[in-house]
């Protein structure tokens, strides 16, 4: 549990400088937890650069050094995504602290501008996917495996523990898939396909693998339109269970469109944030 002691700076404009970057820092939080520890958010926008549904942003890395050399690293980042925030062109710097940054940091860190296209390969549609149950309709590099789970047919298996083997090993070896996560996967589905009482004709399960990390993004296309009215991710290392629910039954028309980083889908942009002060007035 954690309060918050400090909410909203408003700050000056800090430019990112190098390859045609502008970020501004729009305000700042300090949060404390119970053990007295500190969460300092700078939130930034970055305006150089279109940022929309097609053209996204997620932050790679960022540290902050104070002019003594101390320096700051944040923790963790896997939580944000391209799809992670409300508003597209921002993203959040976050420093886990014992103390408070009392002194002013200079940031740097790396941003990766996303623009995927049928073009570039940054976009992959797959027509009618609930005709390519329990197959990978992800037919480029071998590192990433996107199955559509036959959910009725596991269902249905489920009661005969020699069937329900026989199914995964054979999904397994027609796939090359990590048999232990796979399992994993399933058995995790059936769960929550009996705690939920989901009806199998209006939702998709993917089981993913992708131990490099480049599938950015699995979306269901409802004429033409990203939508999907529920679901999640759980994740198992470098592999995934995939759930999209909706209110209505999935028709025969219905596409997935898979958002893959590649060489020529994505740019890594650097910048530099000079004189940010977290507590009290700027140098």
């Amino acid at each position: 549990m954690r309060f918050t002691i400090l909410i909203f700076f408003f700050l000056t404009r800090h430019f990112c400088f190098g390859q045609n970057a502008d970020v501004v820092v729009k305000n700042i939080y300090i949060d404390s937890t119970e053990t007295n520890s500190f969460i300092s958010s700078i939130h930034c926008e970055i305006n150089s650069i279109p940022v929309d549904s097609t053209k996204k942003i997620r932050l790679l890395f960022a540290e902050g050094k104070e002019k003594s050399g101390k320096k700051y690293k944040i923790d963790d980042f896997d939580y944000f995504g391209y799809d992670d925030m409300v508003l597209k062109n921002t993203f959040p710097i976050i420093f886990f602290t014992n103390k408070k940054i009392e002194n002013p940091l200079q940031i740097q860190g790396k941003i990766r501008y996303f623009t995927p296209s049928l073009e570039n390969g940054g976009l992959k549609i797959i027509e009618n996917p609930k005709q390519k149950n329990n197959i990978n309709i992800y037919n480029g590099e071998e590192d990433i495996k996107v199955i559509v789970i036959d959910i009725d047919k596991f269902v249905e298996t489920e009661k005969d523990g020699k069937q329900f083997k026989t199914l995964i090993d054979k999904v397994v070896s027609k796939n090359n898939l990590n048999k232990k996560q796979f399992k994993r996967c399933i058995k995790l589905l059936m769960s929550d396909h009996k705690t939920y009482n989901w009806s199998s004709k209006q939702y998709f399960a993917f089981y993913v693998e992708d131990k490099n990390d480049k599938l950015a993004g699995l979306h269901t296309l409802i004429n033409d339109k990203i939508a999907h009215d529920g679901g999640g991710t759980y994740r198992f290392g470098s592999s995934s269970l995939v759930t999209r629910r909706f209110r209505q039954s999935i028709e025969s028309n219905w596409k997935i469109v898979l958002e893959i980083e590649t060489d020529k889908s994505i740019n890594d942009l650097t910048f530099v944030l000079s004189d940010i002060s977290l507590f009290g007035k700027q140098e």
